[in-house]
């Protein structure tokens, strides 16, 4: 799906309002909502990022690898998820940016998972359920040490941490820095089918 002409000129103009090439880290809170009302993860898919999405960060990924998120969004767009069947998609053709479909029930306990390589787009299909989200700094006690194969690795707890319902129309975006906690029950445990996007994470320079 291309970009309509609105959303260029829209881009285009808070592009220019935002000095060009500066960093996006020198944007104002404003430029970012401004950036952020008009993206096309906003605007073209039936899940929408929750309130919980780092703006910020999200604004700065998407600038600084477009063709990665691009590809993403266009595998959201062109793809039915209910037709999908459970297994790992390919979305660009090296594998760097890559879908996971799966079906499980929700749990009463889990450990907090992080990575450090991978972004995660989780789109819960069918079903529902709670994920908590804990700054990476505050998460304690680790069960697994950190596996650079699988970029991932497990905490038992969280001084503090921040609770978020995924369902059908919630686009739960996490980052490198922020640890969680997904597939947690809500009421009593039920089944779920769930897209997790990875979108390989950009360094800042």
């Amino acid at each position: 799906m291309k970009i309509k002409t609105a959303t260029i000129i829209a881009m285009t103009t808070i592009m220019t309002a935002c000095g060009g090439a500066r960093s996006v880290s020198q944007w104002s809170d404003q430029e970012i909502d401004a950036w952020f009302a008009i993206s096309e993860w906003l605007t073209t898919l039936p899940c929408k990022p929750g309130l919980e999405t780092d703006k910020r960060q999200f604004a700065e990924q998407v600038l600084s690898n477009p063709e990665a998120w691009q590809a993403a969004l266009e595998f959201l767009q062109a793809n039915d998820p209910a037709s999908l069947i459970d297994g790992i998609y390919n979305i660009t053709p090296d594998g760097s940016v890559y879908a996971s479909v799966a079906r499980y029930s929700t749990k009463d306990s889990a450990n907090f998972e992080a990575h450090r390589k991978y972004i995660d787009l989780q789109y819960v299909i069918e079903g529902r359920e709670c994920i908590q989200i804990a700054s990476i700094d505050s998460v304690n006690d680790c069960t697994q040490p950190y596996d650079a194969k699988k970029d991932i690795e497990f905490y038992a707890s969280a001084t503090s941490l921040a609770e978020c319902l995924a369902d059908s129309m919630r686009l739960v975006i996490l980052f490198p820095d922020q640890a969680h906690k997904p597939c947690m029950k809500i009421g009593e445990k039920a089944p779920v089918r769930k897209i997790v996007v990875k979108i390989p994470y950009t360094e800042k320079q």
